[in-house]
């Protein structure tokens, strides 16, 4: 009893000792538990409980329990870069239907297909202006933000084969098999693309005018920008990039990026068929976008990075300055900011980027804002009450004692 009464006495007296005392007692019992666990472990077939993927990768597991953890991937996220569509006046006015796209008013959705399409001209002096006034186009993202957003399924990635070379039999038939390379995903596949609609059917107006106007340039019907022909690039074409990510979902694990890509088929027959057991037609809700995809090439290519960030920064150049603010994984910071990536000692980290006031989040200025406006109205209210009992004059009928 009389060392628990010094003890305390020190700790009362001291209290850097006191802080300590209570971090060496704390790191004790955390190796003590620790112990345990890799005790339990051990005599358990599952091999040190603190080094479970040193036994994995450099130790024979001789019964069969892996106790390493499974390699969870995160589906992580779909970028769809923005073509070079020319939807100038004189081309859209080639046609009936894309006569509809010939507006200037932000405000429309005939405005953004037009502008998130063709983005050359997007970012031109003269529609500039017109642009940054829309609530429905962020002009400094490289990206088709709905497809993104509205992507359900994305399936026909091209495996990596290793061709060979099977030799002429010898006399007792005998052979010999050889590998002669691989195309490294250099031919052109298809990918299928399903996608949720949103009301108004926005994803499947952008999918037809960005098909018919690939079928309306090759047709002669419709030009392409000038730039674009003396280069002789197909400006309709996207850039599919696809990050694999942590459970954490920051750190990208594998990556690809799928170019030279532009639609080929739109399920746009079915959604008008008719079946007496659907109320609302269900073509119109889901839908399927077949990609022609010219050139993958090899996964998890470094280079692949450095050309999404380059992209990201040739729409936003500040985008890795110091006028972005940094979001975090708050679900409040959903839906802001532009996308870039971070080299890190954990791998590549998808980080996000916001304009100064983006994130802000005005409830508790407004809570207050309310709160002087109840307080001043309650003051008026019981101002005018005190009023009118000082005013009233006794009724007749009232007897006072």
């Amino acid at each position: 009893m009389a060392d628990i009464n010094a003890l305390s006495t020190l700790l009362a007296q001291d209290v850097t000792t006191a802080n300590r005392i209570r971090e060496e007692v704390r790191q004790e019992i955390q190796q003590f538990n620790n112990s345990i666990l890799d005790h339990v472990a051990k005599h358990s077939g599952a091999g040190s409980y603190l080094s479970q993927f040193h036994n994995m990768l450099a130790r024979i597991d001789r019964y069969g329990i892996r106790s390493a953890t499974y390699n969870h991937v995160h589906r992580g996220l779909t970028f769809f870069t923005r073509p070079e569509i020319n939807f100038s006046p004189m081309n859209l006015r080639m046609s009936r239907i894309f006569s509809m796209l010939d507006t200037l008013d932000p405000q429309t959705i005939q405005f953004m297909i037009r502008f998130l399409l063709d983005s050359k001209s997007a970012r031109s002096p003269e529609y500039h202006n017109f642009v940054a006034a829309s609530p429905w186009i962020d002009n400094d993202s490289p990206f088709i933000t709905p497809l993104t957003n509205c992507l359900e399924s994305l399936s026909g990635f091209p495996q990596s084969v290793i061709e060979t070379y099977t030799s002429e039999p010898g006399l007792f038939s005998e052979d010999i098999t050889m590998p002669i390379g691989s195309d490294r995903n250099y031919k052109s596949f298809d990918l299928s693309a399903t996608f949720n609609d949103i009301q108004g059917g926005v994803i499947a107006a952008l999918c037809q005018y960005w098909a018919m106007y690939t079928d309306m340039v090759n047709r002669g019907e419709m030009v392409q920008h000038t730039s674009d022909i003396n280069e002789q690039i197909m400006g309709f074409t996207t850039s599919i990039y696809r990050f694999l990510l942590d459970p954490s979902q920051q750190y990208i694990v594998q990556w690809c990026c799928v170019k030279g890509c532009f639609p080929l088929l739109r399920s746009s027959g079915t959604i008008f068929d008719v079946n007496s057991g659907e109320s609302f037609v269900e073509a119109a809700k889901k839908f399927n976008v077949t990609f022609k995809c010219n050139i993958m090439g090899n996964e998890n290519d470094p280079i692949i990075l450095k050309e999404f960030n380059m992209l990201v920064e040739r729409f936003c150049p500040e985008i890795a300055s110091e006028n972005r603010i940094k979001l975090g994984t708050d679900p409040g910071d959903n839906y802001l900011g532009l996308p870039y990536i971070r080299p890190t000692q954990y791998g590549p980290k998808l980080e996000f980027y916001a304009k100064p006031g983006e994130d802000q989040d005005t409830y508790v200025e407004q809570r207050k804002q309310a709160e002087e406006r109840i307080s001043r109205i309650y003051g008026v209210y019981q101002q005018t009450q005190n009023t009118s009992v000082v005013n009233a004059t006794p009724s007749q009928d009232f007897v006072y004692v």
